[in-house]
């Protein structure tokens, strides 16, 4: 039994186990800007996210298990369980000025959301360079890749919806 080996499993499960409250945090924030927005794009956005954040936690507490598997082998002994078990508004009803202040409210989401995917995606490669199993390693290295494709997606997000709030502000000014 290698001591350093079983030091690094307990501080990747420590690891895990600290990841799953943040992507349930993640897919609670997404879930509720998607029942909060009046915006088609930005609901449908916001829920397929939360859905993917679903998939991250599911994963991380796959990769949990292998750890624990792993810790087992490596101790010969059982590692306890730690409990993880597993209304729309029409857009079309609504004025731009209310428009306007919806997008505002989904660009905050966007806002609060973007370093925090990036420092997810961060977070997971360099647990993936701690990873002893193949399997584990690729698992932290696709989710920082979901990491970063939401990042990308938020991007996309918050450029649209400037462009949007100008197009609408524009239009208030016709008026």
């Amino acid at each position: 039994m290698e001591k350093s080996e079983i030091k690094q499993l307990d501080r990747m499960i420590e690891v895990v186990m600290r990841c799953i409250p943040k992507e349930r945090q993640a897919r609670d924030v997404f879930r509720n800007a998607a029942r909060n927005s009046k915006s088609e794009m930005a609901r449908v956005l916001f829920e397929m996210m939360a859905n993917q954040e679903e998939q991250h936690e599911s994963r991380l507490k796959t990769a949990l298990e292998l750890l624990k598997q792993e810790m087992d082998e490596l101790k010969g002994a059982i590692i306890p369980d730690i409990g993880l078990d597993h209304d729309d508004d029409d857009e079309d009803d609504i004025t731009p000025e209310e428009k306007i202040k919806d997008l505002e409210n989904v660009m905050e989401v966007v806002l609060r959301m973007l370093p925090k995917e990036h420092d997810a995606s961060e977070f997971y490669l360099s647990t993936a360079k701690m990873a002893q199993r193949e399997i584990t390693r690729s698992m932290f290295e696709w989710l920082a890749e979901q990491e970063k494709q939401h990042e990308s997606k938020l991007r996309g997000m918050l450029e649209l919806t400037k462009l949007e709030i100008c197009e609408l502000k524009e239009c208030c000014k016709k008026r």
